[in-house]
């Protein structure tokens, strides 16, 4: 879709944007070459929903990672034009698939607004009887061209190291050396994350998380070695110590609102 403020491409499987394109600028967002189109696997790049877990399943390590949200086909639920930009809502609900190891009813909406700014806004909803337990994340994936030259403000001073399984304590900014697979939970709401070309503002809300991650040279195969060094999730999540628990009629929401600062 495209509009006075910018162009984006939002993929139906997954509820993905792959593109962000402010007019005169670059695309934020990086897509991975390799990345598959066709369905039969997550898309690598762009901003994926991990939901209704993140990473692992901490029950059963065969589900699959990061949920099943990111693999379903969602429904274009409405388009609406604003004065700032457009709307664009879709939405997953157990009509649309119920997998027999999450037999729980809910309803998912994202919400993409597309202007000068792009904000994702993902609201989970409670459809059952009985509680149940979730985690999430905007798993977003920015082009910087060299990720060695990045570094990322406002994280806070102690991270969980996913590569050593160590918590560490290291104040200030962090200054980006792959491979990174770390997750901030004193993060602050207002996140900075800058490049080589530009500096990008990640202003959040329902998050309690922030997870920064680049493989370094142990890359999945639908990343390309001279492709993967110009990449960097800085994801907004809400992970909980062990999920967030939700009750029935309830209603969380995970927003993201990326801005370019210079």
């Amino acid at each position: 879709m495209q509009n006075r403020f910018a162009e984006a491409v939002i993929s139906l499987f997954g509820g993905q944007v792959l593109s962000f394109i402010p007019v005169g600028r670059k695309d934020w967002l990086w897509l991975s070459d390799r990345a598959l189109l066709d369905q039969t696997r997550p898309i690598r790049g762009g901003v994926p929903i991990c939901w209704p877990w993140f990473g692992n399943n901490g029950s059963d390590a065969s589900l699959p990672a990061h949920g099943f949200a990111r693999t379903q086909l969602w429904q274009l639920d409405e388009i609406s034009e604003q004065v700032q930009g457009t709307v664009v809502s879709l939405c997953l609900s157990d009509d649309d698939i119920k997998p027999d190891y999450w037999p729980y009813a809910y309803e998912l909406q994202l919400d993409v607004h597309v202007g000068h700014q792009l904000t994702l806004t993902l609201t989970c909803h409670n459809c059952d009887s009985k509680p149940w337990p979730f985690s999430a994340a905007l798993h977003s994936y920015f082009e910087v061209g060299q990720a060695e030259r990045c570094q990322v403000h406002g994280l806070g001073g102690r991270y969980r190291d996913k590569l050593s399984g160590q918590s560490v304590i290291h104040p200030g900014a962090l200054q980006v050396s792959p491979p990174l697979d770390r997750i901030y939970p004193k993060a602050e709401r207002q996140v900075v994350l800058s490049t080589p070309g530009h500096s990008l503002l990640l202003d959040q809300s329902g998050m309690d998380s922030v997870v920064v991650w680049n493989p370094g040279k142990q890359l999945p195969g639908d990343m390309l070695p001279e492709q993967a060094g110009s990449m960097l999730c800085v994801e907004t999540a809400l992970l909980g110590e062990e999920g967030v628990m939700l009750s029935p009629g309830q209603g969380r929401q995970l927003s993201v609102t990326i801005s370019r600062q210079r």
